[in-house]
């Protein structure tokens, strides 16, 4: 089921969220996420 699944996600992303020495974890996983957006995002456009 997708829901439980994207549930699950948001709930392991919200606990790195708060994770890492000076949020350094956070911060990575913030650009990570933005770049993945941002390829699916010109991904989508190009389509």
């Amino acid at each position: 089921r997708p829901g439980i699944n994207w549930g699950f996600i948001m709930m392991i992303q919200g606990y790195f969220w708060k994770a890492g020495p000076g949020g350094q974890l956070r911060k990575e996983m913030d650009t990570s996420w933005r770049t993945f957006q941002g390829r699916l995002a010109h991904i989508c456009a190009t389509e």
